[in-house]
C-alpha cells in the first residue's frame, strides 16, 4: 500500500521469527520480551494477529482511519 502511495517499489525483507528472536536475545532483551514478541509474530504470520474495535472512535469521537489514508496523509515523510 505504501509503495502504491509513493509510486515506487519498496522492498520487504522477510526475517524468520527465530532469527529475530535470537538477535533480540543477543542484544540483551529480557526473556519475557523475546517470548512475547515471538508469540505475537507467530500469530500475525498465522493470520490471527488482527483485532478491530471501536475504541478510537469512542476516545476521539472520530472513526479510525485505515492504513492507506494514513499513508496518503504522511506521504511527504517517506520522500
Amino acid at each position: 500500500m505504501l509503495s502504491d502511495v509513493l509510486g515506487k517499489s519498496i522492498q520487504c525483507v522477510d526475517i524468520p521469527i527465530q532469527v529475530a528472536a535470537e538477535k533480540l536475545k543477543a542484544d540483551g532483551a529480557p526473556a519475557f520480551l523475546v517470548e512475547g514478541l515471538t508469540d505475537a509474530w507467530t500469530l500475525v504470520r498465522e493470520g490471527k494477529g488482527t483485532l478491530q474495535t471501536n475504541e478510537v472512535e469512542k476516545l476521539t469521537g472520530q472513526p479510525a482511519q485505515n492504513f492507506e489514508t494514513w499513508c496518503r496523509e504522511h506521504r511527504s515523510a517517506f520522500l
